[in-house]
């Protein structure tokens, strides 16, 4: 039986929001859009990440936290994926999604945690809140 890509239940709210048609528009054009659906795929069951337009029109995945984006990619000119952490204010350009999840590996645990900014930010209330979810989890 034919499973469903990951990517197809990927929504982002205005009008024509199907994955493919935010990613041809938004996110460099059709000969993309295959690089797009594989990062769909990796990411779109990964709980916290979303798929956003951003920075007046580009695409982008976040892996976000009270609303910061703590991790981002999105697919580049040459179809390759450029990854940036934020916590460590770094990059790299992976070659494929394999290259993607090995970057991933070694932080997308620790990227789901309130960074030392959004923590001063943020009322005690919502700390606590945030605390509870994390503990049920």
């Amino acid at each position: 039986m034919d499973e469903i890509p990951a990517y197809l239940s990927v929504k982002v709210n205005f009008d024509n929001s199907d994955y493919d048609n935010v990613c041809d528009t938004f996110g460099g054009g059709f000969g993309r859009l295959p690089a797009w659906r594989e990062l769909g795929n990796l990411l779109a069951h990964r709980p916290g990440w979303h798929f956003d337009v951003v920075n007046r029109g580009e695409a982008l995945w976040c892996l976000s936290v009270l609303g910061e984006c703590r991790l981002a990619i999105h697919v580049t000119e040459d179809l390759r994926y450029h990854c940036y952490d934020h916590g460590a204010d770094s990059d790299t350009v992976a070659a494929d999604t394999t290259s993607v999840e090995t970057w991933l590996k070694d932080r997308e645990e620790a990227a789901r945690q309130p960074s030392p900014l959004i923590i001063e930010k943020t009322p005690a209330e919502v700390h606590a809140e945030y605390e509870e979810l994390q503990a049920a989890a």
